[in-house]
């Protein structure tokens, strides 16, 4: 990380051009992305089942 995001610049600008002429998008994460989301992580799943109960 810490890492300059000009440095990437060009790429950006390629990827926000292939999602604004995009159908659909889907974006595949890890579980450090989905847990800093609020999203539970799999050590959760059990809570998460009984809570919907």
């Amino acid at each position: 990380m810490g890492e300059d995001i000009n440095q990437y610049k060009e790429e950006i600008e390629e990827a926000a051009r292939i999602i604004k002429v995009s159908k659909y998008i889907v974006a595949l994460t890890g579980a450090c992305v989905s847990v800093a989301s609020g999203i539970p992580g799999h050590q959760n799943l059990t809570y998460l089942h009984m809570e919907t109960r």
